[in-house]
């Protein structure tokens, strides 16, 4: 059977991140809960250890700095993407077969994204949809904008028990940024964040149609709803209509 759905390829970025924002991508990635991870090199366990270890270092660096700290933190650092890469490679292979196999190439790259991992190649956003930096109590999450010009975001989030477990207290926040840092979050706690994008009313052609967001799971911007004089329209019923994407997952170093 010849394959003209194109090449999959998973985003080898996570190399350039920093020690915290690279310990919080490992621990984003999870091959156990997707029925795809029977056979994967490195095991969801293997790289939490890994990245544990790297982050002990470096934060012991941190307040102790040496030069043998400093070797060590670049040894486990290297460890730890050599076992990334494995994985990204196992599923690399996975994602193309089964798109193959579905005649869709979506399929494949939902599941690359379903394990925490992103997409790279031609039309693929330069940008990680997610997490893009961490810190000690911190992250900075980027969304998607779906057009240019002004658009709004409404971000949910909050801390959970395992990834893939959607919290059970969410707060939100909405703000005119695809990009966001949330704070004050406990160290070694599990988050989970989505986004919703929403694109305003337009005065001179009526209701902006929804557009696509640029995310790895498909998103839609939610159309602003306007009466005949255009202005905005909140349904009392239905206050909270935004088409969010998928959870993202991650543990705070």
């Amino acid at each position: 059977m010849t394959n003209n759905l194109g090449k999959i390829k998973v985003s080898r970025a996570y190399k350039k991140l920093d020690t915290p924002t690279l310990y919080s991508f490992a621990h984003g990635t999870s091959f156990g809960t997707t029925g795809i991870g029977a056979t994967v090199p490195e095991s969801d366990i293997t790289i939490q250890g890994l990245a544990g270890t790297m982050m002990g270092t470096h934060t012991t660096r941190q307040t102790a700095p040496s030069k043998t700290l400093t070797s060590n933190e670049k040894a486990q650092r290297a460890a730890l993407i050599t076992a990334l890469d494995l994985n990204a490679d196992y599923l690399q292979g996975r994602a193309n077969a089964a798109a193959i196999a579905a005649g869709d190439i979506n399929v494949g790259n939902a599941m690359v994204t379903s394990v925490g991992f992103a997409l790279a190649g031609k039309g693929v956003p330069k940008r990680i949809i997610g997490i893009i930096r961490a810190g000690i109590g911190w992250i900075l999450f980027h969304g998607a904008k779906s057009k240019k010009g002004v658009e709004g975001f409404v971000y949910e989030f909050g801390i959970t028990t395992a990834k893939g477990v959607v919290p059970a207290i969410i707060k939100q926040a909405f703000e005119l940024s695809s990009t966001c840092m949330i704070s004050n979050l406990p160290s070694g706690s599990i988050i989970g964040v989505r986004f919703a994008s929403i694109v305003p009313v337009t005065h001179r052609g009526g209701i902006v149609a929804p557009a696509t967001a640029r995310t790895t799971s498909a998103t839609t911007a939610t159309p602003t709803t306007a009466s005949k004089g255009k202005h905005p329209v909140i349904d009392f019923n239905n206050p909270n209509p935004y088409s969010f994407s998928e959870w993202y997952y991650t543990v705070i170093p």
